[in-house]
């Protein structure tokens, strides 16, 4: 049964929204289902969706009633483990989501030959993995067995997020469960230049903000306190927006240190007042440029992160990147084909109907104007359903800390 308190009541606005197909199920599947959903939409919450607020208690509190609350204090890495991870992710790291290994939140477990890492977070018992080990391919399948091992040992279970799917074949045959959890977006920018910036979505809102003043600029570090001043003001209130807030894990966090090393493109208005700003953080891949922090005044004009972003993929593209990471649209693309399992569908379901709580769809559509090509990204757990449970739990703590 579901809590009947205002957690349970706002799951269950959520669940009205579920066609009779999938409702029909719920009966003999309940648990799963449950697990499930809550599942990805904690995921979701986690990767930094738009959500209304209230509904971070909402999910912990049906994650509390469902399993007994075992927390695992925060593990950390040497300095020189993390120089290692650094040198390896600059020689192997497959998507722009490897920089973020790097950061000292992560502790490390190395192969033999120290030519291979996998960088995790504890929490709820669960080893979270941030996508795949970083290392050459033949050390992959050795590795992830090991610090299967590894966890076992420590009493954990495992799990590994925004896995690509060039390696879910040694993932099961190791045993451990795959769910899709969406797509990332990857824009060619030969493309965006030649048509997708030529269109109304991008050209309407440039063409307005420069005729009324407004500029972008791309500022090269280290950057003047002046500068980090702006930017820290402008994050103060974007973070004082309903549901905004500093995440970890797979994202970064305003710190002055941290945005003094990295490029900056901002947005300025007529009086040459810091209206919004994004920075600039390795790709990873030959090519390859993204971003991290994106953030704005809450009374920037409308088009005005379209304006920015627009000049800036201009930009990149004129110093010789070919490619531009929008990150992850989560839920995208899954259960979509026939024969979905329950998890799957129920996802799905979460994705179509509940827009009341979630934005999914939404930030879908957004990437989408970008014309990005589209790549499957998944969530690979161990335990069945409840070791879902338990891993959405996990990346739900570990994206607060």
């Amino acid at each position: 049964m579901l809590p009947t308190d205002a957690a349970g009541a706002t799951w269950s606005r959520v669940l009205g929204h579920l066609t009779p197909s999938l409702m029909a199920a719920v009966p003999r599947h309940s648990s799963l289902f449950l697990l499930g959903a809550l599942g990805t939409a904690t995921i979701g919450l986690f990767l930094g969706v738009r959500h209304r607020p209230g509904v971070d208690g909402t999910f912990w509190a049906l994650g509390r009633r469902a399993l007994a609350p075992l927390t695992t204090g925060p593990l950390r890495s040497s300095l020189e483990d993390h120089v290692r991870v650094e040198a390896l992710v600059g020689r192997y790291g497959r998507t722009p989501l490897d920089y973020f290994k790097t950061w000292p939140d992560k502790s490390y477990y190395f192969s033999p030959s120290g030519q291979s890492a996998i960088a995790y977070r504890v929490a709820w018992s669960v080893a979270v993995s941030l996508g795949d080990p970083v290392g050459p391919d033949h050390e992959l399948e050795p590795l992830v067995r090991a610090f299967l091992g590894f966890c076992s040992d420590n009493g954990w279970s495992t799990a590994f997020l925004q896995v690509l799917p060039n390696f879910l074949s040694v993932y099961r045959g190791l045993g451990l469960n795959v769910l899709k959890i969406g797509e990332h977006a990857l824009v060619d920018l030969d493309r965006f230049a030649t048509q997708t910036s030529r269109r109304r979505a991008f050209r309407r809102p440039s063409l307005h903000l420069a005729a009324e003043g407004y500029g972008v600029r791309l500022e090269s570090p280290p950057h003047p306190d002046a500068l980090l001043a702006e930017a820290e003001e402008v994050s103060r209130e974007w973070l004082s927006l309903p549901g905004r807030r500093e995440r970890g894990f797979v994202l970064g966090r305003f710190d002055r240190g941290y945005l003094a090393q990295r490029p900056l493109a901002v947005l300025r208005d007529p009086a040459g007042r810091l209206v919004a700003f994004v920075n600039q953080v390795p790709g990873v891949r030959p090519g390859v440029a993204t971003i991290d922090l994106m953030r704005h005044r809450p009374e920037a004009p409308n088009g005005a992160m379209d304006y920015l972003l627009g000049e800036l993929l201009l930009r990149l593209r004129q110093q010789g990147y070919r490619w531009f990471s929008l990150g992850l649209a989560p839920l995208a693309g899954v259960g979509t084909g026939r024969g979905g399992r329950l998890e799957e569908r129920a996802a799905r379901e979460v994705y179509e109907h509940a827009t009341a709580v979630f934005s999914f769809k939404g930030l879908r559509s957004y990437k989408a104007k970008f014309e990005p090509g589209w790549e499957e990204r998944f969530l690979v757990y161990e335990n069945g359903h409840r070791g879902l449970l338990r891993t959405a739990l996990a990346l739900g703590r570990i994206s607060r800390a």
